[in-house]
């Protein structure tokens, strides 16, 4: 509230904000104080500081003229600040010295009389201080279980993101504005549907059900992420706010398609009996454990390899692209499967690049293959295999 021009805090809200109140009369003698101060300043029950001088308390105190000469002060014009959050230091009763800060208002009563609001240094150091170590143990369980928390005010469209949000997706803290058009225009293009359905039934309903989606990151990376709602709040002016947690769950999904490969391949070698009949088994439960639905096997024949198995979902017509593979003879470092072969390393790509070294790439695009994943066999020099991927709007490999 506002009186004589001048802003005065209000006394409920002071009150609720301080240690303790002293009253101190035009010579600078206490005239009142309320338990907390006396507890604050170590006074025992039969103690008073009633009548002492306030510089008994707060020597180091420098009252403000005001408190002296009191002279061209106009009586009934209410309570003024006339010192705000005044650094002081006070003493104990047990010698102690103790950090303080003072706001102090004129009461504008009669006879004149200030009113010092205390606060305790320590206390509010000590808060800082536990609120500054809650953000850095916030901060170190999300960056330790690759996560990080959203807020968004879906009256305003205010997103709100913690550190490692940005990190999520690639960017450094305070980068970028975080928006939802944002994390719409990162998110991989075959999950877009099923976010934007997500976003328009967040906004309708005040809630979002757990939701697994991709993005690409600015250097071609695709991460899986989850996004969880944990908190449905109440928002400004009849909004709403949804408070939530996003996973980076790349890692984990990595390690349980490794171990379900692992498995596949087992399975498919305790049954071998011929390439011919072995080798589309093997692509189909490789498939399976990792979400491809087009797969050869490549064999070395001379100095080039050729493409000896196919394996393909049922739903997936890639004809052209079959017989394009099906017809190539790849030297080493050329296309895909001839650069794994040169390498002799894994490679992956999220999206088919223009390139002259990728040869089949507009038969596979024709069929709706976008992504490619070749690895060397783990059998030796003499096998790799090729598994393109299908991407379908509800997700993919």
């Amino acid at each position: 509230m506002t009186r004589g021009g001048a802003p005065v805090p209000d006394g409920s809200m002071l009150e609720a904000l301080v240690d303790g109140v002293l009253t101190i009369d035009r010579d600078g003698r206490i005239v009142g104080l309320d338990p907390r101060a006396a507890l604050l300043f170590g006074l025992r029950p039969h103690e008073t500081a009633l009548g002492r001088p306030v510089a008994d308390l707060i020597p180091s105190l420098r009252l403000p003229e005001a408190l002296s000469t009191w002279g061209g002060r106009r009586r009934g014009a209410g309570p003024r600040v006339i010192a705000r959050r005044v650094e002081s230091l006070a003493l104990r009763a047990d010698g102690a010295g103790l950090p303080i800060e003072l706001t102090l208002t004129d009461t504008g009563e009669e006879p004149p009389r200030i009113t010092a609001w205390i606060r305790a240094l320590s206390r509010v150091e000590g808060d800082h201080a536990a609120l500054a170590q809650r953000t850095a143990l916030l901060e170190a369980a999300e960056r330790l279980a690759q996560s990080g928390s959203w807020d968004w005010n879906l009256l305003t469209n205010e997103l709100v993101w913690s550190d490692n949000m940005y990190r999520l997706f690639g960017l450094e803290p305070g980068a970028i504005p975080p928006s939802p058009d944002y994390v719409f225009e990162q998110t991989h293009p075959d999950d877009r549907a099923c976010v934007r359905e997500a976003i328009r039934r967040a906004r309708g309903t005040g809630s979002l059900a757990p939701l697994p989606f991709r993005i690409v990151r600015g250097d071609g990376e695709v991460r899986h992420l989850h996004a969880t709602t944990t908190i449905v709040a109440a928002g400004g002016s009849g909004g709403r706010r949804l408070v939530g947690v996003l996973q980076d769950v790349t890692d984990r999904r990595r390690a349980e398609r490794e171990i379900a490969a692992h498995f596949a391949v087992s399975e498919a070698l305790l049954e071998w009996e011929t390439l011919e009949r072995g080798g589309p088994r093997l692509l189909g439960n490789l498939a399976e454990a990792m979400d491809f639905e087009v797969g050869f096997l490549w064999v070395p024949l001379d100095d080039v390899l050729v493409a000896r198995c196919t394996w393909r979902a049922p739903s997936v017509r890639a004809s052209r692209f079959e017989a394009a593979t099906g017809r190539a003879r790849l030297r080493p470092g050329c296309d895909l499967p001839g650069r794994v072969w040169r390498a002799r390393e894994p490679i992956n790509l999220a999206f088919l690049p223009p390139a002259a070294d990728l040869p089949r790439r507009d038969a596979a695009l024709r069929a709706g293959l976008r992504g490619e994943a070749d690895d060397p066999s783990g059998a030796g020099d003499d096998l790799s295999r090729d598994r393109p991927e299908r991407q379908t709007d509800g997700g993919g490999g």
